[in-house]
């Protein structure tokens, strides 16, 4: 147990729960206001079947009947396509999988292992960790090991396979090398998720503006406006 080495990984630990409780908190109204306008209108709808004859009779009727089905299969639609845009942003991205391969290997070179010898204990951290790991244990060049970095087509991975060959190649201290990929790793990845909580509010508009809004208009305002309707006929024919 080498203190250094486990500072930095009990720091790369709070990293990733600081990046996730920003992504919580920035999802979790987005979700209350979606959850309210979709259960609103049932709601609303169901206490006026409950509470009027007349609005009740109205609802029952083909017409109207049919669209509150429409209305109803459109809620859901919108419900299910913003909860997946939420969901989305939860999951784990290129710059995720990158950030926690430096960190082990952070750690690893703190307790005092070469660059190779700390990309060989990458495996099982995750996918791109094993194809690294199994082309160093099959003793190929440290250039040619890294290649999985450069295919994901992410241009801050190709940096980072980049600067750690230039570090093996020039036989640059390892520890300043990662320690500067650390910084930089941690930086990007809390851009990308600034820049993640900033287009959820977009993306949300269109399920909200194409499915949520008119299901809320065809299942409150519609049937108000017939019953009144017929409520108004009633009368004049009297």
């Amino acid at each position: 147990f080498v203190p250094t080495a486990l500072d930095q990984a009990a720091m790369a630990v709070r990293d990733r729960e600081r990046t996730q409780g920003e992504i919580t908190v920035a999802t979790a109204q987005a979700q209350l206001t979606i959850r309210i306008l979709t259960t609103v209108p049932i709601v609303l709808l169901t206490l006026g079947i409950i509470a009027g004859d007349s609005f009740r009779h109205v609802v029952l009727t083909p017409a109207v009947l049919s669209i509150c089905l429409i209305a109803l299969v459109v809620n859901r639609v919108g419900a299910l396509w913003s909860s997946l845009l939420i969901r989305r942003l939860h999951r784990p991205t290129t710059t995720d999988e990158i950030l926690l391969l430096i960190s082990v290997l952070s750690v690893n070179i703190r307790a005092g292992l070469s660059l190779p010898a700390a990309c060989q204990q990458l495996k099982d951290v995750s996918l791109l960790g094993d194809l690294i790991s199994h082309s160093l244990h099959k003793e190929d060049a440290f250039e040619e090991a890294l290649q999985p970095l450069h295919k994901l087509g992410d241009r801050f991975a190709d940096d980072v396979a980049a600067l750690l060959i230039a570090a093996y190649r020039d036989g640059q201290p390892a520890l300043e090398t990662i320690g500067v990929l650390s910084h930089e790793a941690r930086q990007h990845r809390e851009q990308q998720t600034q820049v993640l909580i900033r287009k959820l509010p977009t993306q949300l508009t269109a399920p909200v503006v194409l499915c949520v809004l008119p299901s809320f208009i065809m299942l409150v305002v519609v049937p108000m406006i017939v019953a009144q309707l017929s409520s108004l006929s009633v009368v004049l024919s009297t």
